[in-house]
């Protein structure tokens, strides 16, 4: 038991009450450097340590990388989004300003997505080039940050799978959020089997199987919901 008075996402109970919702674990995306994969351009990651261990132990994550998959390799030589006199945005190598990336990011990104199926949300790389979600900084051709975009990649897995909830590591700062990221999969996954589930959230929150209106609920409000469900699957 925490000390927020919940139960942590390896409680026996919990686990395999979700199991009955859905049998085979949901399927995430996750960003092969907070898997814990040495990709990043230093050749380091970033593991979500402890928080991957309590995904892991849940959901079945598929670890995806997108500069490795474009035969960037690692060490690499690293990248920004630049917009360019013309208006025009363009990845360009830092250490060479002014010249495109020639690396087929965008084509080997459509190509990955095309390719996946029963993908349910996903865990990205936040201000990555590739990867973030609203936080990749698009710089000017000076170097100062005209705005926050999306990241090649995730631009395309967004309008590959419009409705996928995609999320960065700065979402899961306490336990209890995990708990409620994993409990959210599984009833999105699970969907009709956890009707009478959906159905009592329902009653506070703007549910209607919509994950990321799930995961937007307030803090307090969401607690609150974690907390009623363990206590009486205890």
């Amino acid at each position: 038991m925490n000390q927020d008075g919940t139960k942590t996402l390896l409680e026996p109970a919990l686990l395999q009450w979700l199991k009955t919702l859905s049998p085979q674990p949901p399927k995430v995306l996750i960003s092969a450097c907070l898997a814990g994969q040495n990709v990043r351009y230093d050749g380091r990651e970033k593991s979500l340590g402890q928080v991957l261990t309590t995904l892991s132990a849940a959901l079945e994550l598929v670890q995806h990388c997108p500069e490795m998959d474009a035969g960037m390799g690692v060490p690499r030589k690293p990248i920004q989004w630049v917009q360019t006199s013309k208006g025009q945005r363009q990845l360009q190598w830092v250490e060479q300003p002014g010249v495109a990336v020639d690396f087929p990011l965008r084509e080997r990104a459509e190509h990955w997505c095309q390719q996946q199926a029963e993908l349910h949300a996903a865990i990205i790389k936040a201000r990555s080039p590739s990867c973030g979600k609203d936080t990749t900084p698009l710089l000017s051709e000076q170097g100062d940050t005209v705005q926050w975009i999306d990241g090649v990649f995730v631009h395309t897995l967004a309008q590959t799978y419009p409705d996928l909830t995609i999320v960065d590591e700065h979402y899961f700062t306490r336990e209890v959020d995990i708990v409620w990221f994993v409990v959210g999969v599984y009833l999105q996954a699970g969907k009709p089997a956890g009707l009478e589930t959906v159905n009592l959230l329902n009653s506070d929150l703007p549910w209607q199987g919509n994950l990321e209106q799930f995961l937007d609920t307030p803090t307090q409000d969401r607690d609150r919901h974690v907390q009623t469900l363990v206590s009486r699957l205890g």
